[in-house]
């Protein structure tokens, strides 16, 4: 090689380094360091509240949703846990906890995707800092009530974190709750026979009064999907009713009968993605009377049972499903349990 030659190549060299250092701090610019993070976008999306843009973020929800568990201090009462009505078709978590003078710290868990817009839902302060490695967004301020509120959020891949109190928290403590919070070890729902959890109602001595939280009744689980699911009915309408035609509701099929002094019959095949929905509709009195539900067997399957002055509702757990049998007027515990018994 000529050392004219040689001359160009060490020219050549050096300028094709500050071409590629240039691009790479030009992706570096746009894209930043790779991590999903947020932007505020609060001018160009101007409101009352401010405007978070994700950027970055993944481009699909993983299915199913994972699940991240949370181990809050023993000194709060949890009452609400996702642990025990996850499922497949799950796309949020709930998590609540309260304290013993009825503050209350919820825990979501949803699912976020590149260019999603958030909404702080405060008016007050924020900020974005850096706390473990992640990007947390901690706010403060009144919500919509002119209640206290403070908040946190922050992303582990799929996943979008929200902590909200009503306690007027330091930053500090605030981000105590990050920590606590499992990331590492995402889980996702164990195959599981269907079961029904009972519901309960906590009350806690508020600084204004009884502040109270409630689980409804309900059927949870995680069982294998069949390729079809059963459809069960009266195969002849009960006595002195008429009917039989079947339709659709958000719960799922349904079949209607009716009588002539206007009772009516509603006998429900849920689809199996929405079994985590509250199978009766009581009041927090109700709900906490230990005698309001009664457990029931149905043709030798477990089920629940409520008695209403205007409407009854029996449910009963089948095979790869469940059943739920609501009767519009008066009626016995013996009746209805001998209606349920007639379903095929």
């Amino acid at each position: 090689m000529t050392s004219k030659r040689k001359k160009l190549l060490w020219i050549l060299i050096p300028a094709a380094v500050v071409v590629i250092a240039a691009v790479v701090a030009a992706v570096v610019l746009l894209t930043g360091d790779g991590k999903a993070h947020f932007r505020d976008i609060s001018k160009i999306d101007p409101g009352e509240a401010p405007v978070l843009l994700v950027e970055n973020g993944p481009g699909d929800t993983p299915s199913p949703f994972p699940r991240y568990p949370i181990a809050a201090p023993e000194d709060y009462t949890q009452t609400q846990d996702s642990s025990l009505v996850a499922n497949r078709f799950s796309q949020e978590y709930l998590d609540r906890f309260y304290t013993q003078g009825g503050h209350w710290v919820s825990f979501t868990q949803t699912p976020v995707r590149d260019h999603d817009r958030i909404t702080l839902p405060v008016l007050g302060e924020y900020e974005i800092l850096q706390f473990g490695g992640r990007e947390v967004v901690y706010y403060q301020g009144e919500d919509w009530q002119d209640q206290p509120y403070v908040g946190l959020k922050w992303m582990v891949g799929s996943t979008l974190f929200t902590v909200t109190s009503d306690l007027i928290w330091e930053r500090d403590q605030a981000l105590a709750w990050v920590t606590w919070v499992e990331d590492q070890q995402p889980l996702v729902p164990e195959i599981s026979p269907l079961s029904i959890l009972p519901g309960k109602v906590w009350t806690f001595p508020g600084e204004n009064g009884p502040v109270t939280d409630r689980r409804d009744w309900q059927v949870v689980g995680n069982p294998e999907l069949p390729e079809q699911q059963s459809s069960h009915r009266f195969l002849t309408p009960p006595q002195g009713f008429t009917g039989g035609s079947a339709g659709w509701s958000e719960q799922g099929e349904v079949w209607a009968y009716q009588n002539q002094a206007g009772d009516g019959i509603s006998l429900t095949n849920p689809t199996i993605s929405n079994y985590s929905a509250a199978l009766f509709r009581l009041s927090d009195q109700e709900l906490g009377d230990p005698n309001s539900v009664q457990q029931v067997k149905v043709n030798g399957c477990a089920g629940v049972m409520h008695l209403g002055q205007e409407e009854s509702t029996l449910v009963w757990l089948v095979g790869d499903g469940y059943i739920t049998l609501n009767y519009d007027g008066n009626i016995t515990a013996d009746e209805l349990l001998a209606l349920g018994e007639q379903v095929n």
